[in-house]
């Protein structure tokens, strides 16, 4: 095993969980969407006002949940990658003091 191997992991856990993250906000955008569906009448209008009310905050509250899940996929992508570039330019430097 060499030394960077364990570094390596966590690039490639960091990729997964970016991966994991973005699929499963897009997975929550698209139930969010198809939120609140349509309330039952309940034979009381201010009653179905209320329910219409609550199944729109549940809507928008899926809404959100799916795009904070998604923003978090982006920064873990965002921190891959900053990662990556670090670890390509630390080399180069190495390689050019060890000429």
């Amino acid at each position: 095993m060499s030394g960077d191997d364990g570094y390596r992991v966590v690039l490639d856990e960091l990729a997964a969980a970016a991966s994991a993250f973005s699929s499963e906000g897009r997975l929550l955008q698209g139930l969010a969407a198809g939120l609140p569906g349509s309330a039952p009448d309940t034979g009381d209008a201010a009653l179905n006002a209320e329910l219409g009310a609550v199944l729109q905050s549940i809507q928008l509250l899926a809404a959100s949940l799916a795009q904070r899940v998604t923003d978090h996929g982006n920064k873990l992508y965002a921190a891959h990658e900053t990662y990556t570039r670090t670890d390509r330019a630390n080399k180069h430097l190495f390689d050019e003091l060890t000429r």
